[in-house]
């Protein structure tokens, strides 16, 4: 039980100190990335609104017309938000400052749109049945567009000149998580192209061959640029030196490569996503486990490395020398 309450409280540690971080950043955030902030947190509001609204109304989570829409892209797209917010802050610039903003307006309009479409009962993707879903759905695709630019912009700019405000392992983070969030955007503009054709020849946009489905790839990486920082900031706070923690995170890069590269072989051959083959089960097992190995003794040594375990451990041992 002890054990258990100080496990306890380290979590709430972690949790508190990444609040307080938060906080600070929104504070001092310049304006730009302070509308992206606020963006965001509408978008993840809105995400969670309607979560509880397909608690209550039910409904197939999957299909153009599923409730699955607005919950999310508002989520995922709140916190995309954030993250851009962020690396606006890193860059330090004005023109940094000013994309985050409009990153933010053109995400927010986009899951507007979806989230009206839905509430129509109406596909907002490959839709233009009527001039209003048309008109909606080619606004949509004008500010994907737009959003896939600015991230493409964000990440040519950090790896043209890293951020100096952060670690060398928070820096090796933004820049991974950008890079797969930039090929997540451009995946989403192929599928665009592809599903076009689809729908032209009376197929399903969304599927691949006889069942390999493409949002399964441009899904998978996509919060990459979430997971690493954090990842990152966690393995800071563990003592590790800045050597062990930029291996943990390049260990993590490996690993949602190879996720990804498990997205891509299931969808390439044509297979729903968790109808295996001996290859893609093998390379999917071996991301995951890059991915959380990493994170699961990033956790252990910030445990071990709290002074309430330490003086546990010590108990535990005189207990047993007794």
């Amino acid at each position: 039980m002890r054990l258990l309450r100080t496990l306890t409280k380290v979590a709430l540690e972690i949790v508190r100190e990444a609040a307080q971080s938060m906080a600070s950043l929104v504070r001092d955030a310049p304006p730009g990335a302070r509308v992206g902030y606020a963006m965001g947190a509408a978008l993840v509001a809105s995400g969670l609104f309607h979560l509880g609204v397909w608690a209550i109304d039910g409904g197939d989570w999957e299909g153009p017309l599923a409730w699955r829409k607005p919950i999310l892209f508002g989520l995922s797209t709140g916190v995309t938000c954030w993250s851009m917010a962020w690396v606006a802050q890193l860059r330090q610039r004005r023109w940094a400052d000013a994309l985050a903003g409009i990153f933010g307006v053109c995400a927010l309009v986009e899951v507007a749109i979806i989230t009206l479409q839905t509430w129509r009962g109406r596909a907002s993707h490959f839709n233009t049945a009527t001039p209003f879903d048309a008109g909606a759905y080619y606004v949509m695709e004008a500010l994907i567009l737009a959003i896939t630019l600015i991230i493409l912009v964000f990440t040519v700019a950090v790896f043209v000149r890293a951020p100096t405000a952060v670690s060398p392992p928070m820096r090796a983070a933004v820049r991974a998580g950008l890079a797969f969030l930039a090929f997540a955007c451009l995946f989403g503009i192929f599928m665009v192209v592809y599903g076009t054709q689809r729908v032209e020849a009376g197929a399903d946009p969304g599927v691949y061959g006889e069942a390999g489905v493409l949002k399964f790839v441009h899904g998978m990486p996509i919060h990459a640029i979430q997971l690493l920082p954090i990842a990152a900031w966690l393995f800071a706070r563990t003592g590790w030196s800045p050597l062990r923690q930029r291996a943990a995170v390049h260990v993590m890069v490996w690993g949602t490569s190879l996720t990804l590269l498990f997205a891509g072989l299931q969808t390439g051959l044509g297979r729903a996503r968790f109808d295996l083959t001996a290859l893609s089960a093998s390379v999917g097992l071996l991301g995951l486990a890059f991915t959380v190995v990493p994170l699961l003794m990033g956790f252990l040594a910030l445990f071990l490395s709290s002074s309430s375990v330490a003086a546990t451990l010590r108990l535990a041992r005189r207990a047993d020398l007794c």
